[in-house]
């Protein structure tokens, strides 16, 4: 369960090795990124990584189980803000 925001952390980590390795470097950089640079507030730290998430569920290059992760992480973010 993706609770915590260390546990949202290991979780960019380890789909950015999985982008990278499909050669979706673009959006492995961003979530690089987003891990570094991105946050200031919670607000801010869960939708910057649910604008990136969107946009990783829409590769056709993703398999259905990172896919499937993918989607429960973004239904996670659309809890914390109530949605």
């Amino acid at each position: 369960m993706l609770d915590r925001n260390r546990e949202l952390k290991q979780f960019s980590k380890t789909l950015s090795k999985k982008l990278d390795s499909i050669t979706e470097k673009g959006l492995a950089k961003e979530l690089d990124e987003w891990d570094t640079q991105y946050f200031t507030t919670s607000s801010e730290f869960l939708g910057e990584l649910k604008i990136i998430l969107n946009r990783v569920n829409q590769l056709k290059t993703l398999d259905e189980f990172t896919k499937r992760e993918v989607g429960n992480c973004i239904a996670v973010i659309n809890k914390a803000f109530g949605m």
